[in-house]
């Protein structure tokens, strides 16, 4: 391991030799051997071959100096270019040769002095330019970020050690730099900008730069889009009016037993009455759950007024969302989808998780619970990959099914037909793209203990709200607990939507059989107990989950003085507790009397769920298969 000391000595003589002073001398001393050169051999001028001497002396030192130099910091990681070694090395070498023909007799060395000199003369032409103009790239433009700061640290905490801190020697651009730094992503970015500014690169050089890096240095803060910059147009007040018995149960919206299920039924009884319309537009396209209440919640969240969305382009994606999740599933349909839209719309309005996001964010959270399971077979990723589906051949046995939700999803979104992104400018688009892709890839189960682990270690260390990384794990986790929240609603709609996955288990578990495949552990509908699974990855997996989800609801309401938000913590924790002492008295293996008797905790005293045992990997309950 290396000292400071040494390494502050190879960062001097890394300075010194990329320094422009040193490429001035060495490229002076070159051009004093060209012209020496040009007025012996062309010239006929009469100079002693001391003088030769002594000059391929001086440059053979010299080039000898700066190749070794610049090996040993290549060694030490301390220079960019190894190549660039190469050229110094033959100049060395050739100087050298000549440097030995000057101390050969006269009638031996005339031809190797004359064919020499000539290549050397050739080799320092062509090398003088490009070093002199390179020489500052070097030394400033190429220095990351991460070791700039370092290096500033470095030296204030050496001055301060040796009791300089009145003289700390730091410019007030080198402070605020560091600042600026902690206070961003930035961290691990080149700074082109500034090779740009200070430096004679070409201005196209430094674009292809900029655009080589782009995708370890996106911008997260879009530039304005047309809509920002232009005079905004009045949205017009919309003219889709529904039924009276649905805008009735829509008002339910904002509370947390909303059962999506119940408001197919009121609309399958209001689509049967021709005497009561289900609204002024096009019945048909407004028979679903999905398309009603994300309409509902782009007006709740002004989604579509702030990024000018037309009604008719917004129930068009809408619908076509909707057709596109296949109806026969009985769990992975679109309801599916309107429920995890609804919960990470409750997060949002009413926890008031929506306050420290733009509106961009929150229109790609809302976007991708719509998508997030777009043309799910009902089938799982094991079963995708052990039959060897062309999904699984297409995305590489990798989150087969959610890289599908991702892609299918955005061409829909994308579609010039329905094209919900129309007024992004290109900026806002990669940075809705980006987000998108991570919080629906991210809905993969297989993914779950590393996001879960990751989460739950960076909630007590702080969230910074100003990173996009801290935001984007925010939002991740918003989706994945929406994805798995009916299973935290009260046991009425909890328990429907655990016998529909089970359903949709035992459906694959038939077609294992069929193929002549083992079926998967709790997929036979002969053998399997519904309640015990449920109650077995309620225990194991939802409660941990919900358990950190809850803890950071409370701290989050706290720091943004949302007073609903501990309520609403409270109220999950309650619901899965609860859900999981119901399922318990629904097992085949468990007298009721003896289910009963196991008291239900509140989240108030000690969390039943701190109890329960934490598995990284879960395999005996029926929800780990669910993708």
């Amino acid at each position: 391991m290396k000292t400071h000391k040494q390494e502050t000595t190879l960062e001097l003589l890394r300075k010194f030799i990329n320094s422009h002073t040193w490429n001035v001398a060495v490229s002076s001393i070159m051009i004093c051997d060209i012209i020496l050169v040009l007025l012996h051999y062309y010239l006929s001028a009469p100079i002693p071959d001391s003088f030769f001497l002594l000059a391929d002396f001086i440059v053979f030192v010299t080039f000898f100096f700066d190749t070794f130099m610049r090996y040993k910091l290549s060694q030490q990681g301390q220079f960019l270019s190894i190549s660039k070694n190469r050229t110094s090395l033959f100049i060395t070498l050739v100087s050298g040769l000549n440097y030995v023909s000057h101390r050969m007799p006269h009638s031996t060395r005339f031809g190797a002095i004359e064919g020499c000199h000539i290549a050397v003369m050739l080799i320092r032409l062509l090398w003088i330019v490009p070093r002199l103009n390179r020489s500052y790239i070097h030394t400033q433009q190429y220095e990351p970020v991460s070791t700039r700061s370092l290096r500033i640290l470095q030296e204030f905490r050496d001055r301060s050690i040796c009791g300089l801190e009145s003289d700390l020697g730091l410019k007030s651009e080198d402070i605020d730099f560091i600042i600026g730094v902690i206070r961003n992503d930035k961290l691990y970015q080149n700074h082109f900008q500034e090779i740009q500014d200070k430096t004679e690169i070409e201005n196209d050089q430094a674009i292809f730069l900029k655009h080589f890096f782009s995708d370890q240095t996106a911008n997260t803060t879009p530039t304005k889009s047309k809509k920002e910059t232009e005079m905004p147009s009045p949205t017009p007040k919309s003219h889709v009016e529904f039924s009276s018995d649905v805008k009735a149960y829509l008002s339910f919206c904002d509370d947390w037993s909303f059962d999506i299920l119940k408001l197919q039924d009121i609309i399958d009884q209001t689509v049967k009455s021709s005497s009561s319309p289900l609204s002024q537009i096009s019945s048909s396209s407004l028979s679903s759950p999905l398309v009603i209440v994300g309409f509902h919640i782009f007006q709740k969240l002004e989604l579509s007024k702030t990024f000018q969305i037309k009604e008719s382009t917004l129930i068009s994606w809408l619908s076509s969302v909707d057709e596109a999740y296949i109806s026969t599933n009985p769990y992975h349909n679109s309801m599916h989808a309107a429920d995890v839209l609804h919960g990470v719309y409750f997060h949002l309005a009413c926890a008031g998780l929506a306050k420290p996001f733009s509106p961009l964010e929150v229109f790609a959270c809302v976007v991708s619970a719509i998508i997030h399971d777009i043309g799910h077979l009902g089938l799982t990723n094991g079963f995708l990959k052990m039959t060897r589906h062309d999904l699984a051949i297409n995305y590489n046995d990798i989150s087969i099914l959610e890289n599908m939700h991702a892609s299918k999803g955005w061409r829909l979104c994308t579609d010039p037909k329905h094209n919900i992104f129309s007024f992004l400018s290109p900026d806002e688009l990669k940075l809705m793209r980006e987000l998108i892709i991570t919080m629906v890839i991210d809905t993969d189960m297989a993914r779950h203990s590393t996001l879960t682990a990751k989460f739950a270690a960076k909630v007590p260390m702080g969230i910074d709200w100003t990173n996009s990384d801290d935001k984007k794990m925010i939002l991740t986790m918003l989706l994945h607990c929406s994805d798995l929240g009916n299973t935290a609603r009260g046991f009425e709609i909890a328990s429907k939507w655990g016998h529909r996955v089970t359903d949709e288990f035992f459906n694959q578990g038939d077609k294992e059989k069929e193929l002549g495949y083992p079926i998967t552990p709790n997929m036979d509908r002969r053998e399997s107990d519904v309640a015990k699974c449920q109650m077995t990855f309620l225990k194991f997996v939802i409660s941990p989950l919900f358990k950190e989800w809850c803890d950071f609801i409370r701290t989050f309401g706290n720091s943004f003085e949302c007073p609903s938000s501990s309520k609403i913590a409270d109220q999950l924790q309650t619901n899965v507790n609860n859900n999981i002492f119901m399922w318990l008295t629904l097992r085949k293996d468990v007298p009721v009397e003896q289910a009963k008797a196991i008291p239900v905790e509140t989240p108030r005293s000690k969390s039943f769920s701190a109890k329960l045992p934490r598995r990284r990997n879960f395999e005996g309950g029926s929800r780990v298969n669910e993708n």
